[in-house]
């Protein structure tokens, strides 16, 4: 079973303005040339690298801005945003919090925070920003997700679900929240019955079951959901609908090997309980027999 990756808002500085990518660059290089000294003119070179995924110009621009004016918060922002793109997470945080101090009120300087902390998996440090960010914008479903998504690799399964549902309360087709709050169900469902609470776990994957089927309402040419949702119906002891599932799953992507393999167990689990059932009906009907000689 595996989870959904969350998304991250990524925010983009400067408008395009109509043109292509190569007329921009090529008009901003022009502009430098006569304003060499110009903190912003390299900002936003920085951020057309980094928009066209060139992340060491944009690194280079950047860098070049905020050595030309260490207070260009375009350029920190941006720098955060690379930083983060090339996975130098401790760099990038550095640069969004040097942003933030010039810009307090700028909501997407805390979101690149947030989703640099969370890479470097850092989960508590991206919920404390996470709340900062829904305290400015509180109609935003992918906030309320990731804010999910972290408690739930905090194993925090009750307010991942909380939060999942705050998400599908702003998008109800936002099919990672539905996807993802089963994951969390399941995963409540699994510790629960570790714990022998088996009462509270059954209830757990029927809602994961319910959560797993809107989920595939909104996008069912996902193998993972349904093979998810076999697994539900597998620990709860309806292995026909367990079935059914895999097979849809392996429908859908031939080559999905994970439900290929959950299906093959199922077989083989059915196969040795009823052999079992059958060797102890012959063991039964033994010893009666032998109780009957012995009367």
């Amino acid at each position: 079973m595996k989870k959904l990756i969350p998304i991250f808002i990524l925010f983009f500085l400067f408008a395009c303005g109509g043109k292509d990518y190569n007329t921009q660059i090529k008009d901003i290089n022009s502009s430098i040339k006569s304003k060499p000294k110009d903190s912003n003119l390299y900002s936003k070179l920085g951020n057309l690298y980094y928009e066209n995924k060139d992340y060491d110009k944009a690194q280079e621009s950047s860098l070049k801005a905020i050595g030309l004016n260490s207070e260009n918060y375009d350029a920190l922002f941006n720098l955060g945003n690379v930083y983060t793109a090339k996975g130098e997470y401790k760099k990038a945080i550095e640069n969004y919090e040097k942003a933030i101090v010039l810009k307090k009120d700028c909501i997407e300087a805390f979101e690149g925070v947030a989703n640099a902390y969370f890479w470097d998996k850092n989960y508590d440090k991206a919920l404390e920003y996470l709340k900062i960010v829904i305290k400015k914008n509180k109609k935003n479903a992918i906030f309320y997700h990731n804010m999910g998504y972290s408690y739930d690799e905090l194993k925090d399964y009750d307010k991942a679900i909380e939060f999942y549902k705050k998400a599908i309360k702003e998008d109800d087709s936002y099919f990672n929240a539905f996807y993802n709050i089963a994951y969390s169900f399941t995963s409540k469902a699994d510790e629960l019955r570790k714990n022998g609470k088996e009462k509270e776990a059954k209830k757990n994957y029927k809602e994961a079951i319910e959560y797993y089927e809107e989920a595939i309402d909104i996008n069912s040419q996902d193998p993972s959901s349904y093979n998810n949702l076999a697994l539900c119906y597998e620990s709860i002891g309806k292995e026909s609908k367990a079935k059914k599932y895999y097979k849809k799953a392996m429908k859908i992507d031939p080559n999905y090997s994970l439900a290929g393999n959950n299906m093959k167990a199922l077989k083989k689990k059915i196969k040795e309980e009823k052999e079992g059932k059958k060797e102890k009906k012959e063991e039964k009907g033994k010893q009666e027999e032998k109780e009957e000689k012995t009367l």
